[in-house]
């Protein structure tokens, strides 16, 4: 199972986490430090990963010209019925459809862990990315993944894994029934 289709099985468990969580940390964490380095509104901003949408719409509400890069069709289509709506092209951010060099920004925020083709990925902001543009990223540091499951309870993190060494990670979680 690729990422993109471990993304649409769960999509709509998504969805109402980003739009309803009282944990999630975006609003007040992940968002202000991603905005700070963020430059001024002036051209296109794709988001690499955009999920249900509200990176973009948080760009669109800044001055952003958006369109949003997603896999999945669910979180494509919740990200198209926001609000703001934010316009999305299907696609894999390691092969985006898109002319190269027109995008004054490219944001990744949350989203480059969760692309099979990484380095691809990486290579295609590059490329859609105007001379000057800015890759504006936000990622899940490695302490949040890498630690040993068995360890999360307890008062020391333990690794029997290199701490650097890439790895994938799937959580099962259950909250209340």
């Amino acid at each position: 199972m690729t990422l993109g289709d471990a993304w649409e099985q769960h999509a709509d468990e998504w969805i109402t986490w980003a739009r309803t969580s009282p944990h999630d940390g975006f609003a007040k964490g992940t968002w202000p430090e991603l905005q700070a380095v963020l430059p001024t509104p002036s051209g296109l901003a794709i988001e690499f990963g955009c999920g249900e949408g509200r990176v973009g719409r948080a760009l669109l509400r800044l001055g952003h010209a958006v369109i949003g890069i997603e896999q999945s069709p669910t979180l494509a289509q919740a990200a198209r019925r926001g609000e703001p709506t934010v316009p999305v092209i299907r696609a894999d951010a390691a092969a985006v459809p898109i002319a190269d060099g027109v995008a004054n920004l490219v944001v990744a925020c949350m989203s480059l862990h969760d692309i099979d083709d990484l380095a691809s990925a990486v290579r295609e902001a590059a490329r859609v990315l105007r001379r000057g543009g800015q890759f504006c990223v936000a990622i899940v540091h490695p302490f949040s993944s890498a630690e040993d499951r068995a360890a999360w309870d307890g008062d020391v993190a333990r690794y029997s894994e290199p701490y650097l060494r890439q790895r994938r990670v799937e959580d099962h979680i259950e909250r209340d029934g």
